[in-house]
């Protein structure tokens, strides 16, 4: 890509010998080459070996498809970034770019659009939609425009009511769309705007329409004889926070009731679980979805048996579920069931709005953006607590 850009340079731009507008290697580098008419070097490397440009002296970073960079994996993305970045002075003329297409939500690239988009970030947030792009158009005859119109569907009129999008670019779009069965697959190829673009790509664990016909409660409407369950999850101290669920099943149904985030030491977050036991009458179980905050569960195991939390069961290898990858996979196959069914409630859009955006991811199972689908996962639990006071809770049950 580079070599074209420097092979379609324009010609009034290109001063001296124009052979000095060629890239060359530079001092016999593999992965840095030089402009000479511009005294310009441009050193290239992968994602998988970011090393490479560490150490250089450069005044631009160019950072492409960030979303992919990593598998997902923020702290590595992260990490690639700032190997990157911090070569960079805070100087004139200096520049950080990083373009990517969207890899879903809930991953470093999505995260630092939105810091972008809020005013957070010393970057500026930039969308180019596929009505932007020239060739995605094509001419409309006047004998055509009036039945083209009519067969537009409410979506397609959106585009140019909302967006202003021209009818030329309305016409590709429609002529477009009859290639795949639904305007969600479209829009993960050819998004109108930065929320259908994160919204729609990547590899999506639950239908979207069926999400749409999540039965809603109030949670004040639910009554004692629900809540079955409170689930308690370690965050890892740094962005992470602690996070309290309260679940159960009534009616043949089972519902994820609430959920709090609690910031600062698991005490806290041990306190809202013994007051949310006490007024639910419910049990609490721990959960951990990595291997290195197996220690913060049993502390807050611990401290909850100290306060006289009821717990689901009392021994300390079993009362820890650890949610490997493997085992959240099979969660959320056992949850896309009940979901197909019709069987969730929930008290919540936002964890239904957590729901469409998860993502499978290929390093670690699952791609999730905070602590909401995890939530909903802990739906299973709640079949196993629906009659029984004593139940042994261990990853089999899951299954």
């Amino acid at each position: 890509m580079y070599s074209r850009l420097l092979r379609d340079y324009p010609l009034e731009l290109k001063t001296d010998n124009p052979r000095d507008w060629t890239f060359v290697p530079y001092e016999k580098s593999q992965n840095m080459s030089h402009i000479p008419a511009r005294d310009c070097r441009v050193t290239l490397a992968s994602a998988q070996s970011p090393d490479g440009v560490r150490g250089g002296d450069y005044a631009m970073a160019h950072l492409s498809e960030v979303a992919f960079w990593g598998d997902d994996d923020w702290s590595t993305a992260e990490k690639i970034v700032r190997t990157i970045a911090g070569s960079i002075p805070m100087e004139p003329e200096t520049l950080v770019v990083m373009e990517s297409t969207a890899n879903g939500e809930g991953n470093y690239f999505h995260a630092e659009w939105m810091r972008a988009v809020n005013g957070q970030s010393d970057k500026v947030a930039v969308f180019v939609p596929w009505h932007e792009i020239e060739i995605y158009s094509r001419p409309v005859a006047d004998e055509e425009r009036a039945s083209l119109i009519a067969s537009l569907d409410d979506y397609e009129r959106s585009l140019m009511l909302d967006l202003n999008v021209s009818l030329q670019h309305v016409a590709w779009y429609h002529d477009k769309r009859r290639e795949y069965t639904s305007h969600y697959q479209m829009m993960a190829e050819y998004p109108s705007t930065a929320e259908e673009a994160f919204a729609s790509s990547g590899q999506a664990l639950f239908d979207v329409d069926r999400l749409g016909r999540i039965s809603r409660t109030a949670a004040e409407g639910v009554t004692e004889t629900h809540a079955r369950l409170v689930s308690l999850i370690p965050g890892d101290g740094g962005k992470m926070s602690h996070l309290v669920a309260l679940s159960g099943v009534g009616d043949g149904e089972v519902m994820l009731l609430d959920h709090w985030e609690i910031d600062g030491g698991l005490r806290q977050a041990v306190a809202v679980a013994e007051e949310m036991t006490r007024c639910h009458r419910a049990k609490m179980v721990l959960l951990c979805d990595e291997t290195e905050k197996l220690g913060s569960c049993r502390w807050a195991m611990r401290e909850a048996m100290r306060s006289g939390v009821p717990m689901l069961i009392f021994d300390e290898e079993d009362a820890i579920v650890e949610l490997t990858p493997q085992l959240l996979t099979d969660m959320v196959d056992n949850l896309r069931d009940i979901i197909d069914r019709g069987r969730l409630r929930v008290c919540s859009d936002e964890v239904v709005d957590q729901l469409r955006t998860a993502r499978r991811s290929r390093t670690r199972g699952l791609n999730l953006r905070g602590r909401g689908l995890l939530t909903t996962c802990l739906a299973m639990a709640h079949l196993l607590a629906e009659s029984a006071d004593n139940v042994t809770l261990n990853p089999v049950d899951f299954y």
